[in-house]
């Protein structure tokens, strides 16, 4: 089903898994999403990466429909495909009965190999056919590291103007930051904005987070428990919590959707929706 069909009748809930990179690691991938699925998800999104062999979460969005029956969200990066492997691609996701696609340029870190046929995602979004998919972006609330939030609003319109029906934010911790953003979002580009929410599980995990995402904003409160001595159960305590109300305040809020990013775990998480629904 089209996400863009769900978003006009409810919030959303979803999750988001990489591909797993061994045997074993397959195993926890299909247990953690089917132990996630008796939340009643209603899309699953798996990442696109250097680590998996080329459309292998294409295999894998396919295997969970099919197998588990859930609703998946292929991710499309361009800056690692050729023009003829975007194609390929997307007769490939079509050809899977999936109608979802997030697109996106890649971050230019996580790809060892680069095309010259892609630059940006507005490259990509111009090559989805706009009756077969549903197409989400990526949104920034502090605006992309490598540009600023003006620049980032321009072509959020633009994506909207090319087909871009939804979008997922990146992870943030601080809702006034997001409040801001959603208010400018909606007045300038007007799209269903999902919240992509993670819980953190240490500190040494939010240090590797931060290095990904830039310099977001962090609530004082959170970052006094990095920068404290806290750690193990305590820790993953207190980040249960802190989720926990920060989702309560959005969802009290009027936002359109929650997107959790998995790390393909689900104790912390299940333990977070415990609390929320």
């Amino acid at each position: 089903m089209k996400i863009i069909d769900i978003l006009s009748r409810k919030k959303t809930l979803s999750f988001e898994f990489f591909p797993p990179k061994t045997e074993d690691d397959f195993g926890l991938f299909i247990n953690t999403i089917k132990e996630l699925k008796k939340y009643n998800p209603d899309f699953i999104s798996v990442t696109d990466s250097q680590i998996s062999a080329k459309m292998k979460h294409i295999a894998l969005s396919k295997f969970i429909k099919e197998k588990l029956n859930l609703n998946p969200l292929v991710h499309l990066t361009c800056i690692n495909n050729t023009k003829k492997e975007i194609a390929n691609s997307i007769r490939a996701i079509e050809e899977s009965g999936i109608f979802n696609i997030l697109a996106l340029r890649g971050d230019k870190r996580n790809f060892s190999s680069i095309s010259n046929d892609f630059k940006y995602a507005t490259d990509l979004i111009e090559r989805i056919p706009k009756d077969k998919f549903s197409i989400g972006i990526a949104a920034h609330p502090q605006g992309h590291p490598e540009g600023n939030l003006k620049k980032d609003i321009i072509y959020l319109k633009k994506k909207k103007e090319l087909g871009a029906d939804f979008a997922i934010t990146q992870i943030f911790f601080d809702n006034e930051t997001f409040f801001r953003f959603r208010d400018r979002f909606k007045k300038e580009v007007n799209i269903p904005l999902l919240c992509g929410i993670m819980a953190i599980t240490s500190a040494n995990m939010f240090e590797n987070i931060i290095k990904k995402t830039g310099d977001i904003k962090i609530p004082s409160r959170l970052l006094k428990v990095i920068n404290s001595k806290m750690e193990g159960n305590d820790f993953i305590k207190y980040s249960i919590e802190f989720t926990s109300n920060q989702i309560s305040e959005l969802l009290k809020n009027n936002i359109d959707g929650i997107h959790f990013f998995t790390f393909n775990r689900n104790i912390v998480l299940k333990k977070i929706l415990e609390n929320i629904l």
